[in-house]
């Protein structure tokens, strides 16, 4: 019994590795750069992120008339994974940009400055992403408050670094 469980749990600890992995490896497909992408790119396009964890939205939709426990637990269902699909198009985004940012690290084009802002966007990217996921985890089941705001600033104020640095590098 204890090796079918030891067997078990190794199996399902494989199989999380390995899908893990396809995650990691499927989103920085190489074949989604577009020459010019990050040029064209606007990062107020999450800022919807914001208003889909609204309270006041969900503290409205209570006063419709027919709004039961269910619609609105369905409600909250819905907006959850319309924010988990902007979330994982923001870190696609984000690693597409960070991965632009050690390209040009790696040609010898970027300041320290740049290098280290580089590292400390990736810290302040992902720390705030999964403090993300996790209150809209609490929130989806109606414990607690989600907050994108802080996210959505740290990839504002990168995506703005970022832009501000390949203008100055396409100008020289």
């Amino acid at each position: 019994m204890t090796l079918v469980f030891v067997l078990g749990c190794a199996i399902l600890i494989l199989a999380g590795v390995a899908l893990s992995y396809g995650r990691l490896a499927s989103a920085a497909d190489p074949e989604e750069f577009q020459d010019g992408w990050h040029l064209e790119f606007d990062p107020r396009r999450y800022n919807v992120l914001i208003r889909l964890v609204s309270g006041a939205d969900l503290h409205a939709a209570r006063s419709w008339r027919g709004m039961t426990p269910r619609l609105e637990k369905q409600l909250r269902r819905q907006r959850a994974a319309s924010v988990s699909a902007y979330l994982r198009e923001m870190r696609a985004d984000f690693l597409r940009l960070e991965t632009l940012g050690r390209l040009m690290v790696l040609s010898g084009a970027a300041s320290l400055e740049f290098r280290q802002s580089l590292v400390q966007a990736k810290l302040d990217f992902t720390l705030a992403w999964w403090r993300l996921r996790l209150e809209c985890f609490f929130w989806r089941l109606g414990l607690g408050q989600a907050r994108p705001a802080r996210l959505v600033a740290v990839f504002d104020s990168f995506v703005k670094a970022h832009s501000d640095f390949s203008h100055a590098l396409a100008s020289a």
